[in-house]
């Protein structure tokens, strides 16, 4: 029990991060894409097409059932550690499904046009995911199969995907009708987009290079105030002949713009540059710091 307890405490952020997103998955395909019936993919679009053939049958309770029978596949072909988070994660989205649909039954749709509903319902439910991806899970579902499919094919898990899908979209097709499986391709299509989008843009770190006659002074405040860590470099002017010292250092940009400000008030003739870092991995961001 103690184990257990001191194992939430350690990885609570995590898990917090991971529900939160998982519920966004699941606020975006209730009340923006289940409506319209769009099979857009995923263990949520092969439900949505399920449904259409069977009316009586839940989402929520298709998807929980679903899972646990792909789960145990999971489980059989790449192991039990893949499961963990996964298993969490496509159980509270599929959970959450549920539960929108018993607490806010819809009658109608929440906008009467299939485009802007679809858009908005894909960028809610892909930052959603991009948030689990982010927590080294995923929503499990079809993405199970497509780990299947690349671990004994060799297929690169983008393609795996993609095939996955491809089929659920078919299926679709067949469910519902053709014009509703084009508007789900269309959504395929977006929701990479939005994930890939939705990745960068969470994770964007600024690495920072820093000239400065107050070079102690700054690094000071970097290391003490924003607590991140910095690399010094000795290096020599090109026309002045002349010793400098560089700081290099990789913030958040709340961080960029409280050192900015703050090299301008030591050091007026400071000379900054930036560039934004797609991801950093390493003490301070992918793992706590020693103490």
């Amino acid at each position: 029990m103690k184990k257990i307890i001191n194992l939430l405490k350690n990885n609570m952020k995590k898990i917090i991060l991971v529900t939160f997103g998982s519920i966004l998955v699941s606020a975006g395909i209730y009340f923006f894409i289940v409506d319209y019936k769009i099979p857009m993919g995923g263990l949520s679009g092969f439900a949505i097409a399920v449904q259409n053939l069977y009316p009586k049958l839940q989402i929520g309770y298709v998807m929980t059932v679903l899972n646990v029978i792909l789960f145990i596949i999971s489980y059989m072909f790449l192991g039990k550690e893949y499961v963990g988070y996964t298993l969490y994660s496509s159980l509270v989205v599929s959970n959450g499904i549920t539960f929108f649909e018993n607490v806010f039954p819809l009658q109608n749709p929440l906008t009467e046009n299939i485009l802007l509903s679809l858009i908005i319902g894909i960028l809610i439910s892909g930052i959603g995911i991009a948030i689990v991806l982010m927590q080294d899970a995923t929503t499990g579902g079809t993405e199970i199969i497509a780990s299947i499919v690349n671990k004994y094919s060799h297929i690169e898990m983008s393609k795996s995907i993609l095939i996955v899908d491809a089929f659920v979209v078919v299926f679709g097709m067949y469910a519902i009708n053709i014009e509703v499986g084009l508007y789900a391709l269309v959504a395929l299509g977006l929701n990479t987009l939005v994930i890939d989008w939705a990745i960068s843009g969470l994770n964007t770190r600024i690495n920072m290079m820093i000239i400065t006659k107050e070079y102690d002074l700054v690094n000071k405040y970097i290391i003490n105030t924003m607590v991140r860590g910095t690399t010094v470099y000795t290096a020599e002017g090109g026309y002045s002949k002349e010793e400098k010292k560089i700081i290099n250092t990789v913030v958040s940009r709340k961080e960029y713009f409280n050192i900015r400000s703050y090299i301008n008030k030591v050091d007026s003739k400071a000379f900054v540059t930036m560039n934004y870092v797609n991801e950093v991995v390493g003490e301070g961001f992918t793992y706590d710091y020693d103490d």
